[in-house]
């Protein structure tokens, strides 16, 4: 299984004006190997590119951080009552019976 990764490029440009860079994306690792790599260079121009067209930038001025991405485990389940310890049980459901009355 490949890991992903997080680029985050940051720093400013020049297009009429100054342009900032803000972008954050994923790819999987082989793409993140060349972030670190001796062209780095080119491909930090080749990304910008992409997300900031006709921007003019030095390559050398920007801010380029690889981070390990984090896998989510999202269900779609919300929280429910009845979860952790049962001593707290009739406390949480009087607090969301209370909680329901307040909002309505």
């Amino acid at each position: 299984m490949a890991k992903n990764y997080n680029i985050v490029i940051k720093g400013t440009g020049q297009l009429n004006g100054q342009v900032r860079i803000n972008k954050t994306f994923e790819v999987d690792e082989e793409q993140a190997k060349l972030y670190r790599g001796n062209q780095k260079d080119i491909v930090i121009l080749n990304a910008v590119a992409i997300h900031y067209p006709g921007v003019q930038v030095d390559p050398r001025k920007l801010s380029v951080n690889v981070i390990p991405a984090e896998k989510s485990n999202k269900t779609g389940k919300s929280k429910s009552v009845f979860s952790g310890n049962l001593l707290f049980l009739p406390f949480r459901i009087i607090w969301r019976l209370f909680k329901s009355i307040i909002r309505a």
